[in-house]
């Protein structure tokens, strides 16, 4: 029992000092930088940035069900002046408006123009842009014309057997109630990471060529771990209003159609991932893989 506490410890440790230090500058493939660079925090006893929470370490291997359409989840890092981004941006509305080849949800990070999105970079680690990171880091893509493969094998991967059911109701005045609950239908207590993503899908920031962002992240209605007994349903409900400030920005002229809320679970268990680029020194991250994914559209309040 003392060799497996000391060998899980010592386990913790290495992971948090292999994620010790910083990345000095964020680089476009053509060789632009980013001044303001990204720094990589040091990852704490959680496992993330996030609202406090203490969860216990569990060695043991993680039993999970096969669900047979999994939807996934993409975050694409990119920023408003790298050459290489449109690229990236048309390739996933392309694939988005088409359904094919799976199902999944996105969101853009554009790093330089939110903060919020950036501090989601600093926790990928993400150095090169644009990169695509598929359920939370368990997949990383570089290169455009890898995106639909990847995304079609990520569909039928194992995850824990969670349903989720997100809704969203337009409020006026930029505000948003929405609801998530998710139920566990496994026999062993959940233990996660849920974030409800505020997207706007034609985006008020433009890209390189000077066409719209799409999905692009506003802020998180939630970002916080949380804890499922089995056979419970977590239920939680929020008002987002784009008339207070987010990162320090506001967005009081929203409009109801271009709205998407995304909402993910991910189990809280932290993963060491790799970058695909290693010059001049890898770049990992902890990743927390996704479970579960729904999305909704705001619908008009009857009240």
């Amino acid at each position: 029992m003392v060799k497996v506490k000391i060998r899980a410890a010592l386990g913790i440790l290495i992971i948090t000092l292999l994620m010790a230090g910083y990345a000095d500058i964020l680089v476009c493939r053509d060789g632009a930088t980013y001044a303001d660079g990204i720094t990589v925090k040091t990852i704490d006893k959680k496992g993330a940035e996030s609202d406090p929470a203490t969860p216990g370490v569990n060695i043991s291997p993680v039993e999970t069900g096969q669900h047979k359409s999994h939807v996934v989840f993409a975050e694409l890092g990119s920023v408003s002046w790298c050459p290489n981004c449109p690229q990236a941006t048309e390739k996933m509305s392309e694939l988005f408006s088409t359904g094919a080849p799976s199902s999944f949800y996105y969101v853009t990070l554009v790093y330089d123009l939110n903060t919020i999105a950036a501090k989601r970079g600093r926790q990928l680690s993400d150095t090169y842009i644009p990169m695509l990171y598929l359920d939370g880091g368990y997949q990383v893509v570089d290169e455009t014309n890898s995106y639909a493969s990847a995304i079609d094998t990520l569909s039928n991967r194992e995850v824990h057997p969670l349903k989720m059911d997100l809704s969203s109701q337009w409020q006026g005045d930029t505000a948003i109630d929405i609801r998530v609950s998710i139920t566990n239908e496994d026999s062993a207590a959940y233990f996660g990471h849920l974030r409800v993503q505020v997207t706007e899908i034609n985006s008020r920031w433009n890209n390189y060529n000077g066409d719209p962002f799409h999905y692009a992240l506003l802020d998180y209605t939630f970002d916080k771990y949380i804890r499922i007994p089995p056979g419970d349903t977590y239920v939680e409900t929020a008002t987002w209003k784009g008339s207070e400030r987010h990162g320090g920005q506001t967005y009081e002229d929203i409009t109801q159609d271009n709205i998407m809320i995304i909402g993910t679970v991910s189990h809280w268990l932290p993963h060491l991932q790799n970058n695909p680029w290693t010059t001049p020194r890898p770049f990992r991250f902890l990743a927390q893989y996704i479970d579960e994914t729904q999305a909704a559209i705001p619908q008009q309040s009857i009240l």
